[in-house]
């Protein structure tokens, strides 16, 4: 929303996430509210849905800028909820997150479970929904940050896992 330039729907719907992390339980605990806000949301989401989460977490996210985190947060979090719904067996469903940070490489990996391949049956990831107009942006999205920060995104399948790897550079020296 940010990248599209609407800053008061950004902090509208940060807002709304922290309100909902208030009466949710907590998944994580970093530094930063909209990183709590976001993963906390999107796990109580993956958890009425019978989603097994798991996150692995850095603390802080120095030169890396908060509406960055959200979009890349929600973008990735919301495409994994989708294709873990679309899994029948409960007891398959997952998402794990891990972010981390090596000297001032951020590295965010993303993984979950999916019934068939996505990449073979849509390579270049173009939406799925109806009214695809209206959807659609979350991958352009990520790669413009990645970008931004110097950084990359990848996505790789193996046995039944989709993995979304995205690294960005911090901006402190």
């Amino acid at each position: 929303m940010i990248v599209q330039g609407h800053a008061d729907e950004s902090m509208k719907y940060i807002e709304k996430y922290v309100n909902v992390i208030s009466i949710s339980e907590s998944f994580v605990n970093t530094d930063n509210y909209i990183v709590n806000a976001i993963i906390n949301s999107k796990f109580a989401v993956a958890a009425t849905e019978g989603i097994r989460t798991n996150c692995s977490c850095i603390k802080s996210f120095d030169g890396i800028d908060d509406i960055d985190m959200l979009h890349i947060l929600s973008n990735t979090l919301d495409n994994a909820i989708t294709a873990s719904e679309k899994i029948t067996d409960e007891s398959e469903r997952f998402i794990n997150l891990d972010i981390s940070k090596t000297m001032d490489i951020y590295r965010i990996v993303v993984r979950n479970a999916i019934n068939e391949s996505v990449l073979k049956r849509n390579p270049s990831l173009k939406t799925t929904k109806l009214n695809a107009h209206k959807h659609g942006w979350g991958i352009k999205i990520i790669r413009e940050i990645a970008e931004k920060y110097q950084g990359r995104c990848e996505f790789y399948e193996s046995d039944k896992v989709f993995t979304c790897l995205i690294t960005l550079k911090s901006t402190l020296l």
